[in-house]
């Protein structure tokens, strides 16, 4: 038996979890307090989502409009 066939498949970590919550909202629609609601309606951490939210966003919106936002 081989090693790969007993061990689960990788779960998510909570990064990819938040961002894949947030893209179901969409960057326009999502403000901090919204997210971090979502999070822990999802058991997740609420200051974690803070951190995330605001890494994600940078990501997802172009340079000119976090300058604006």
């Amino acid at each position: 038996m081989s090693k790969d066939a007993t061990q689960p498949a990788k779960q998510p970590n909570v990064t990819e979890r938040l961002w894949s919550l947030f893209d179901q909202v969409g960057v326009e629609a999502l403000p901090l307090n919204f997210a971090q609601a979502l999070a822990e309606a999802e058991g997740l951490n609420r200051t974690s989502a803070g951190i995330a939210f605001y890494r994600w966003r940078a990501a997802r919106l172009p340079s000119q409009e976090q300058h604006a936002a």
